[in-house]
């Protein structure tokens, strides 16, 4: 179980760079920033995405249509402290069947799938 960084002067310098080298149980702490990432291959469990407290993190997609953060193949993926806006499946979409194992904590959505023109905010923790 480690602890990946990602943002300016981190170990890594996006999302999709920290969960490539990301095993089951590890945490990918996300610093203050826009993160325009999008469609990011998640195989591990148990993965703990967060931001630091104090640390303003916004994930931003581009295609409301078809977008989404995290594709996750893995189960019990945790998100804090996070915002997500943009996307149509927020935080995450399923891959290979089954169903949605995901929890969120103190994380704010805003216009995504189903949430266009309003926000949802999630104090946690919220299951679905």
């Amino acid at each position: 179980m480690a602890t990946l960084t990602v943002g300016s002067g981190k170990d890594y310098s996006t999302i999709a760079l920290a969960v490539a080298a990301a095993n089951d149980n590890d945490t990918i702490q996300i610093y203050a920033g826009t993160y325009n990432e999008t469609n990011i291959g998640l195989y591990d469990d148990g993965i703990t995405f967060e931001a630091p407290d104090g640390e303003d993190v916004l994930c931003s997609g581009s295609n409301w249509a078809s977008d989404y953060l995290i594709h996750s193949y893995g189960e019990f993926t945790s998100y804090n402290n996070l915002k997500f806006t943009g996307y149509r499946y927020a935080p995450q979409r399923r891959g290979g069947g089954g169903s949605h194992k995901f929890s969120m904590s103190g994380t704010i959505i805003y216009n995504c799938g189903g949430v266009s023109d309003s926000t949802i905010e999630i104090g946690g923790p919220w299951y679905l």
